[in-house]
């Protein structure tokens, strides 16, 4: 299968990848190879698992430029060992967004009192009972009642999950139709947000975030993105 000159190839859509997988470089739990493509194996493809144990090495060399090599990755590959990540080790189906012909995409900042979690995770993970996606100033409002000691804790794991600071990478999320962004890839971030806002520490008001604007389905792109989801963006399901 031949990407190059279709949406898949479209500038904006590959800095997103480009921009997730540059994201996840910095986590140390990626760094054994070999574990992680027997679980994405397990949940995409073996072909996914092949390609992430050729190219994780070289992406993630201490004296490498994964920007550049992976400026140089072909588009195909490139969508694959996205894939192999977001969903193969992380168990999300971001190919439903970043990878759907529907959305548009566009870097920008965004005010936290806008962003929508859609997962709730570390400290927030019994905030809020059933509420689902959890406005920012919902969560932030649960961290305010948590103990200090909880709160400095969670930005302790937070730090040790990677080598490089990580908390200025760009979000992944959709425009919801109240002007309200609903993050899809980054609610850590968010929640690294909410604490150090209840700890009184300084806190961006604003977040960079890939935001996904919906349009009306091409035929021909849709075609693709169908062939796609038994390849490209293939599950064990």
């Amino acid at each position: 299968m031949n990407l190059d000159g279709t949406y898949l190839s479209e500038k904006s859509r590959l800095e997103v990848a480009r921009a997730y997988i540059s994201h996840e470089l910095k986590k140390v739990d990626l760094a054994a190879v070999e574990k992680t493509a027997e679980i994405i194996a397990n949940r995409t493809t073996a072909k996914h698992a092949a390609i992430f144990r050729d190219m994780w090495p070289r992406l993630a060399r201490k004296d490498g430029r994964p920007d550049t090599l992976l400026l140089d990755t072909p588009c195909l590959d490139l969508w694959y060992l996205f894939h192999a990540i977001s969903c193969g080790r992380r168990e999300k189906e971001l190919y439903n967004c970043v990878g759907h012909p529907n959305f548009t995409w566009y870097l920008q900042p965004v005010c936290r009192d806008r962003i929508d979690l859609e997962t709730k995770v570390g400290i927030l993970k019994c905030a809020g009972g059933n509420i689902s996606p959890m406005p920012f100033q919902t969560a932030l409002d649960y961290a305010r009642t948590l103990d200090k000691c909880i709160l400095e804790q969670s930005l302790k794991c937070y730090d040790s999950a990677s080598e490089q600071d990580r908390t200025s990478d760009p979000l992944i999320g959709r425009l919801l139709g109240n002007h309200r962004v609903l993050v899809h890839d980054g609610n850590g971030r968010v929640t690294f947000i909410c604490a150090l806002v209840a700890l009184g520490q300084d806190a961006p008001r604003e977040v960079r975030i890939w935001v996904g604007t919906e349009g009306t389905r091409d035929p021909k792109k849709y075609t693709l993105y169908q062939k796609c989801l038994s390849s490209v963006f293939a599950t064990s399901s």
